[in-house]
């Protein structure tokens, strides 16, 4: 734009139709408009190394995120897309007890009327609920062939599920929320579409809803039953952290099970 002034500068006092009065006037102008110039340029080169700094942030995360990954990886899948899952999954199926026959049990399928989650999604919140409902009756039955192990046979994750759910009281269902679905739903499909592994959504999906108070991801597994066990058993993780985020004290859900181009499957689930 100053060039453009700087012409019009030149043009008229070359040809004798600008005025000194004139001149100063365009003169100042340009002044301002070459003093804004040079702000905008220090604005953009403050704002590029910030963005370098944000990236090199961002590196460091993920750097620091695949070190733990070299030391708990997720589950693995073949070649011929079967499942490869912990000790604990291989040798727990899904029987089908009468004892939840009762109707008290019928609360527990929540999202069985949320038209907007797959059958699988909706699996994965009525099994859960009957958890959270009866943890006894579910270590009972669901986790029978892990409770008949012997303590040589049995990981300590697997001794500590059983002692937790032994002590554990009743606790309210789950309720199925549209808007936690969506955020779930956008990070499980960027993550399956790029491969990752983690909850860092500034990555791969930065446009996905955050509104959740806690989240859980698994992966490599099939089934949403393989999963809630993977989940319970929390086989290597110290803290039990999905264990107890499944079996806390939130009242809302979303589920998304999705393709993952390296382990198969993921599944996010959001709570608040």
């Amino acid at each position: 734009m100053h060039r453009v002034v700087i012409l019009i500068l030149i043009l008229h006092l070359t040809f004798g139709c600008i005025s000194p009065k004139k001149y100063h006037v365009l003169q100042k102008q340009n002044e301002k408009l070459l003093k804004k110039n040079r702000m905008l340029v220090r604005k953009t080169d403050s704002l590029f190394e910030a963005n370098n700094a944000i990236l090199n942030q961002m590196t460091i995360l993920q750097n620091a995120y695949d070190s733990l990954l070299s030391v708990h990886k997720p589950i693995t899948i073949n070649k011929q897309k079967k499942t490869e899952v912990a000790p604990s999954v291989k040798e727990s199926k899904k029987p089908d007890f009468k004892q939840w026959s009762d109707a008290k049990y019928l609360k527990a399928n929540t999202a069985k009327d949320a038209a907007y989650l797959s059958k699988e999604e909706k699996e994965f919140i009525r099994l859960i609920n009957l958890c959270r409902m009866n943890p006894n009756l579910f270590l009972d039955t669901y986790l029978a062939d892990i409770k008949k192990k012997t303590r040589a046979n049995m990981t300590k994750y697997e001794a500590s599920l059983i002692e937790y759910l032994s002590n554990e009281a009743p606790k309210a269902v789950f309720v199925p929320d549209l808007e936690l679905y969506q955020g779930a739903f956008c990070h499980a499909k960027n993550s399956g579409m790029a491969g990752y592994v983690g909850h860092v959504r500034s990555v791969y999906s930065p446009s996905c809803s955050s509104g959740y108070f806690a989240e859980c991801c698994s992966y490599g597994s099939f089934e949403a039953f393989e999963h809630l066990i993977n989940l319970l058993v929390d086989e290597g993780v110290e803290s039990l952290g999905h264990r107890l985020i499944l079996m806390g004290g939130y009242k809302t859900v979303g589920v998304s099970l999705q393709p993952h181009k390296t382990y198969g499957t993921n599944i996010v689930i959001d709570l608040r």
